[in-house]
């Protein structure tokens, strides 16, 4: 039994759907108030891939994504058994997806914080280079043009020596 509740009949069956399963009204909480967690264990018992729903839902109502991480909230499977056999109405997979979503979301803006960390490091790089580019191209035009003043008093001096000699 996996997926989520679906409370009208105007939902298509599609070939994604794994299967219909149908309860009594006895069977399912029919959104009344979920009541404070008596902490029975029921969810703990009957999830399969042994997490404590219990504990990782409280993390995540206090916002501490991750402490919910570290007891494993990304190894849950969203089968809905513990939302299911929670005898206060707790909709624990609700809550244990939308702390997914919000990981997710929380490292997609890591991540771009961290491409955009890189491209704003590269630009200042590539920058610092063209300005030392810059310095040196105008460095060696300063010095192309003393050489050339160098030479062209070099070449008055010999003139004039040459003017003096004749």
């Amino acid at each position: 039994m996996m997926g989520i509740a679906i409370t009208s009949l105007h939902v298509p069956i599609i070939k994604g759907s794994g299967g219909v399963l149908m309860l009594t009204e006895s069977e399912i909480n029919t959104g009344a108030a979920a009541t404070p967690c008596v902490r029975c264990s029921a969810c703990v018992s009957a999830c399969p891939m042994g997490l404590l729903p219990l504990e990782i839902v409280a993390r995540v109502r206090s916002n501490d994504l991750a402490a919910a991480q570290e007891l494993g909230l990304k190894d849950c499977i969203s089968c809905g058994t513990c939302a299911f056999v929670c005898s206060s109405g707790i909709p624990l997979v609700q809550y244990l997806n939308h702390a997914k979503g919000e990981l997710a979301a929380n490292e997609r803006d890591a991540k771009k914080q961290a491409e955009l960390r890189a491209l704003a490091e590269a630009r200042s790089e590539r920058l610092q280079r063209e300005a030392r580019a810059k310095a040196e191209a105008a460095a060696q035009r300063k010095a192309e043009r003393e050489r050339a003043r160098a030479a062209a008093k070099a070449a008055a001096a010999a003139k004039k020596a040459e003017q003096t000699l004749a």
